[in-house]
């Protein structure tokens, strides 16, 4: 019998399974480094009362070319998702490696009246195609961004032994 390169032999034996439910036991959640790489959805939006919100979000995506469609997922009720259900409108902003540090400012968790915008110094930019009267804003420092109209909302049914309120 031959034996395998020392390399091939460390990744045959190293092997994790776990049950979500149950956890993992490591310091971070594997599924987030497993389902990657994962484009960031930088999502700017306007409340109802005209204040402007940007932020990440790690998981989203593009799900059609024609008709082109794009979703992203909130863990818990954020800003965003109150905005978009509030004025059916959102733009997604590209991050790049520039506006890395400029995105991290936007993570944090801040009262909905504050604008996530002036917080990490960016300026926000009209879009060219929302027509609503709250328009949501593009970061104008973006490499690319998407003007979308939300057509549905979802929240999502637990799973038995899940919970998913936070």
């Amino acid at each position: 019998m031959t034996a395998l390169p020392p390399r091939l032999a460390y990744s045959v034996c190293m092997t994790h399974f776990y049950e979500p439910r149950l956890g993992h036991g490591l310091k971070h959640d594997p599924f987030n480094a497993i389902v990657g790489p994962r484009p960031i959805g930088w999502v700017s939006t306007r409340s109802a009362e005209g204040v402007l919100n940007l932020a990440p979000y790690s998981f989203f995506n593009a799900f059609n070319y024609v008709p082109p469609l794009i979703g992203f997922s909130s863990i818990g009720r954020k800003d965003s998702l109150n905005n978009i259900e509030a004025t059916g409108e959102f733009v997604w902003n590209l991050v790049t490696r520039p506006l890395a540090e400029a995105m991290n400012q936007t993570c944090e968790a801040v009262p909905p009246e504050v604008d996530e915008f002036a917080l990490a110094g960016l300026t926000p930019a009209p879009s060219r195609l929302l027509s609503g009267c709250w328009r949501a804003r593009s970061a104008s420092n973006a490499a690319a961004r998407k003007s979308c109209r939300c057509r549905t909302c979802r929240a999502t049914r637990s799973t038995p032994g899940w919970s998913l309120a936070r």
